[in-house]
């Protein structure tokens, strides 16, 4: 019985379509559109409603850049192909048959009748246009009928795929010689592209930025330095040996906050995994990514090698070009350093690989610590490029038996210490209800009290935000990619280490987490507690999560694990661009 109703309900809606497109089809001009017609082109004047009375029609845009087709909708029977407000406006869209297909035009005189309700055809008229919002809101095109391919990026992947095998040519010591040069000249150019990327961005601090620079060029090559490449054998255990293999085309995706670094970070391990490397880049760091890969491909060349195995694609910048990038058959592996949206794409995307989660370090200063030098550390290293290292400090999480000598020391190392309205003014003027604004990302502590109109007697380094342990739900225990910090006051260890569990729980898993403390107990207790990947002890965020001050190794490319969404938990180096082909000897007993 159930089925027979169903079947009725579903001849009643479909007649009442028909009756619908035949009744509006007297106003109007029948058309019959051949398979793979257009019947308009973007941008071209829009005259007439049309809508679909046979067939099925899909509209597109096309990206001139790219020389793609993308955005498809489908058109079906009894809906509107173009809007009722469209008469006298271009085209944003085309349209093409998919099938020989009939369409109704409408004079723009005969829709303005349809719309007031003045002639009898209205009421089918209207039903038509609900159709055709709920068609088009509840169902989409199916994508993989239109599998989106671009020439453009199939000639970009294609150049980095014929440049690799350049790279094999040079001996391995030639090679190291190759990625020092490249950093060298990097580092002989750090304050132009320090003073550029700033200048792009708005974040940052000039001599800082040059630091990274250094770090990400010339400590980098020295890290790599006379380590086995692609083609060595290693003995990994009884009668198994491993050879290391390149992979191929990496794309390796370039943050805002960290540009110079990063993207010299990624093309030296690529050149020492020796495979080709193709960047994106943020919109706001551009030019300065363009001059970087520039520098980079005149040293390339002085080597002989073909510059195409760093390639910075001259497009407009955006989510699609990124999509496609990602989602591209020519792309063997991606590094995803980022926001989270553009990491979690990437493993969506289909193309295996490493992302990197959000940084929100919870940092315990035990009543044990050595209370000076961990203020010092804590400031310098917050205040390190105004904040911008995603495993820098976020939060403090203070033993109350030594909060007030604490607060002195970071006040001595020129910290504000904020009073409770001052908090309330910090939270008002540079925080919206996702955390703080945008627009003070990578901003001097300096700069953000003047706006709150916070003043102390001593230049203002970074801002302290003191909090109850019951407002864990503070917008100040979010990552704060510049120089603030929460600071959270206990009772116990045992608070401590629940309420590091908290923040982390909340924004942070996977990154990093930080103990001051003399006590061997106390830091395991803490390093089992919190669901990070590294854990830093007695050491400053900044400089320690990327490895530059302690035995971790030296990355701008922090794994958060499983706990943060990602594939690795380690500091990730060339060694993961790279597969191992292993050979396995059997063991074969000799004839008696």
């Amino acid at each position: 019985m159930m089925n027979k109703i169903f079947v009725h309900d579903d001849i009643v809606a479909l007649n009442s379509k028909h009756r619908s497109i035949a009744k509006v089809t007297e106003l109007g001009t029948l058309v019959t559109v051949s398979k793979g017609d257009l019947l308009y082109r973007q941008g071209e004047l829009a005259k007439d409603t049309i809508f679909v009375t046979n067939g099925s029609i899909h509209t597109f845009e096309f990206d001139d850049a790219l020389e793609m087709e993308s955005n498809h909708r489908l058109y079906k029977s009894g809906q509107l192909l173009t809007s009722v407000a469209s008469h006298g406006q271009h085209h944003c869209v085309s349209a093409r048959a998919l099938e020989e297909s009939t369409v109704c035009l409408l004079s723009q005189e005969t829709t303005e009748a349809l719309m007031s309700g003045t002639v009898a055809q209205s009421k089918y008229f209207f039903q038509m246009m609900r159709d055709t919002l709920n068609a088009q809101t509840q169902t989409a095109i199916d994508v993989r009928n239109y599998e989106e391919s671009s020439p453009v990026l199939d000639a970009i992947i294609d150049r980095s795929v014929q440049a690799q095998s350049s790279l094999f040519e040079l001996p391995e010591a030639e090679l190291d010689e190759l990625i020092f040069d490249i950093a060298d000249q990097i580092n002989r150019q750090a304050w132009q592209l320090a003073a550029q990327a700033i200048a792009e961005s708005g974040m940052g601090k000039l001599e800082h930025r040059v630091q990274k620079i250094m770090l990400g060029s010339l400590e980098v090559a020295a890290s790599l330095k006379d380590q086995p490449g692609v083609g060595s054998l290693t003995l990994e255990g009884d009668e198994v040996e491993q050879m290391l293999t390149s992979m191929g085309v990496i794309l390796g995706l370039i943050p805002i906050t960290n540009p110079v670094e990063t993207l010299v970070f990624k093309v030296l391990i690529a050149l020492k995994s020796r495979n080709s490397i193709v960047l994106s880049c943020h919109r706001n760091a551009k030019n300065v990514s363009l001059e970087t890969v520039s520098i980079i491909h005149q040293v390339l060349t002085q080597y002989g090698i073909n510059s195409d195995v760093v390639l910075l694609p001259d497009l407009p910048i955006g989510r699609k070009v990124t999509q496609l990038l990602m989602r591209h058959k020519g792309v063997n592996f991606i590094l995803a350093t980022g926001g989270e949206g553009v990491v979690q794409e990437s493993y969506r995307s289909g193309t295996p690989s490493i992302g990197v989660g959000k940084g929100n370090a919870p940092v315990w200063i035990r009543e044990d610590a050595n209370i000076n030098q961990a203020a010092a550390m804590i400031v310098e290293s917050k205040a390190f490029d105004n904040g911008v290292v995603c495993g820098s400090e976020n939060n403090l999480i203070v033993s109350e038996a030594i909060a007030s000598d604490f607060c002195e020391s970071l006040i001595a190392n020129n910290a504000a210490v904020l009073a409770e309205h001052e908090v309330q003014q910090l939270l008002g003027h540079c925080f919206d209800t996702k955390g703080i604004q945008r627009d003070w990302l990578g901003k001097s502590a300096a700069a953000i009290a003047e706006h709150c109109d916070i003043e102390r007697d001593y230049p203002i380094e970074l801002l302290v935000c003191p909090i109850e342990v019951d407002q864990l739900d503070s917008l100040f225990l979010c990552e704060k990619l510049a120089p603030i910090l929460s600071l959270l006051q206990v009772n116990t260890d045992q608070q401590a280490l629940s309420i590091a569990q908290a923040i982390l729980a909340s924004e942070g898993r996977g990154h990093t987490a930080i103990v001051h403390s003399q006590n061997r107990e106390a830091v395991e207790a803490y390093t089992k507690a919190v669901d990070v990947s590294r854990v830093l002890v007695n050491s400053p965020g900044t400089q320690g999560c990327i490895g530059a001050c302690n035995g971790l190794k030296l990355s701008w490319t922090l794994g958060c694990g499983t706990a943060g969404g990602g594939s690795t938990s380690d500091n990730v180096t060339y060694e993961h661009l790279m597969n191992k082909k292993r050979l396995a000897f059997g063991h074969i007993k000799s004839e008696e």
